[in-house]
């Protein structure tokens, strides 16, 4: 943990921390606003947070989330009941001193051992009338039975419920294990999902040696990928990546190493013409033209115009020539534009299941009618961008989702219609293996998201 600070400092962030909890408890339960949104909009409205203080927040926030279906159990009913509401304003909300201090220090205890300052952590404890069992307390990488028992340690001393029951399949919605691929590993992929992700980086020059040297020079520990050649690991950043003069010319995106495995699973050639019809603000635009080497081009769509903003944004500053924009409405192609591309990639909308790591309080907001709602979307977004692939050409399906609904059940009810198209072997970029023509991503395969993909080849 972050050693000493001024008392005044100490007791100022811990004053600002609980009242963020109250913002986030209800923009994210009862307004069902993303955490990372909510976050933003705070910052832009508390631009007197330094950014010690917003790191602070930010940690405490996703670890809140991330540790919910435990840190509940140690509240009040009353309070769980009102979070659940939909009729209810913030002003309404009745959060106890005593409830936030458990909040936060529970939190803090499970996640981020070494990321927030050790007197605020003190602090709750000393209002809670808390006794910390020992130093050992502050480890990092502890095992989840130790988590499991520091959070018993806490209800046997704080709440009427001494001895608290805790499963690890708590810790995600009760309905999403049933969602899970056919003989995974439910506790291992949970395990995962509580763990706090990496950073990961796609190098947009072919010297991706030396900008991790450059990343050294900023005291970054920068890690390149030893299977994905341009994939570097970012851990525990403690600068603004966008302020780097290496981003600002272009020389790096943001891009989970899951994300990054998709492009490669794509395959373009240089010279070919690619539609990425999903492209949200083009990350897989930009790979994609990268790996064509800037030959040939990359139409890239969304149904939601204004995202492709920021992808004129990110080509321009990366030089990238080959990429035209335009807006789709997510219908079959018309005639006179049907069967021009060699390849289309369909990253299609989906739960976000597979991302739980980076964006915990996903995982509280979603319902099982949603992911049916996702999937007939999805097999409706593919069978109309399928209409672009010419004859012998790719077509690309990903989800960032772990759930076989709209995995493996989309693809084989889009093949149960299409017999013209057939899934395509390819190596997975991460783990080397062949696949047959599907693949899905675990997040201990790279520490990365779990991510899906597809790879179908037209064949007339």
């Amino acid at each position: 943990m972050i050693k000493k600070l001024p008392e005044k400092i100490v007791k100022s962030q811990s004053n600002a921390c609980k009242e963020l909890v109250k913002t986030l408890l209800f923009e994210v339960f009862i307004n069902k606003r993303p955490a990372d949104k909510v976050l933003s909009y705070y910052f832009r409205n508390n631009k007197h947070f330094g950014s010690r203080d917003r790191k602070i927040f930010i940690e405490v926030s996703f670890s809140i989330f991330r540790w919910w279906g435990w840190i509940k159990e140690l509240l009040p009913i009353t309070l769980i009941d009102q979070l659940s509401r939909q009729d209810i304003n913030c002003e309404s909300i009745i959060i106890s001193n005593k409830s936030l201090c458990i909040i936060l220090l529970s939190s803090s205890l499970l996640d981020n051992r070494d990321m927030i300052p050790e007197d605020i952590v003190k602090l709750w404890a000393r209002e809670l009338k808390f006794t910390l069992p020992s130093n050992s307390v502050f480890k990092i990488d502890m095992k989840l039975e130790e988590q499991q028992n520091l959070i018993k340690l806490v209800a046997a001393s704080l709440t009427e419920n001494k001895n608290i029951k805790l499963s690890i399949l708590d810790l995600i919605p009760q309905w999403a294990p049933q969602f899970f691929p056919k003989d995974s590993d439910i506790n291992k992929i949970i395990s995962f999902f509580q763990r706090r992700p990496p950073m990961w980086l796609r190098c947009q020059s072919q010297n991706p040696n030396k900008l991790v040297s450059a990343f050294r020079n900023y005291n970054l520990e920068a890690v390149l990928n030893k299977t994905v050649k341009n994939a570097i690991c970012i851990n525990k950043a403690k600068v603004n990546l966008y302020t780097l003069y290496e981003f600002q010319k272009g020389q790096f995106e943001i891009q989970d190493l899951a994300s990054q495995a998709i492009g490669l699973a794509c395959n373009p050639s240089p010279g070919e013409r690619w539609w990425d019809s999903c492209a949200g603000a083009g990350g897989k635009s930009l790979q994609l033209s990268f790996l064509m080497n800037g030959k040939g081009s990359v139409v890239a769509t969304d149904i939601r115009e204004y995202k492709l903003v920021d992808l004129k944004k990110r080509a321009k500053r990366a030089s990238v020539p080959n990429i035209q924009c335009s807006p789709w409405d997510g219908k079959a192609l018309r005639l006179r534009k049907r069967y021009k591309f060699d390849g289309v990639l369909v990253d299609a909308p989906c739960s976000c299941s597979g991302t739980w790591r980076r964006n915990p309080d996903a995982k509280w907001n979603i319902t099982t009618d949603q992911v049916d709602e996702i999937k007939d979307i999805q097999l409706k977004i593919l069978q109309n961008a399928s209409t672009g692939v010419k004859t012998k050409g790719v077509l690309v399906y990903a989800t960032c989702s772990i759930f076989y609904k709209e995995n493996d059940d989309t693809v084989n009810m889009f093949l149960s219609s299409n017999n013209d198209f057939a899934l395509e072997p390819f190596t997975n970029p991460i783990t080397g293996i062949q696949t047959d023509g599907t693949m899905q991503i675990y997040p201990w395969e790279g520490n990365c998201d779990a991510t899906f993909v597809a790879r179908f080849r037209r064949k007339t």
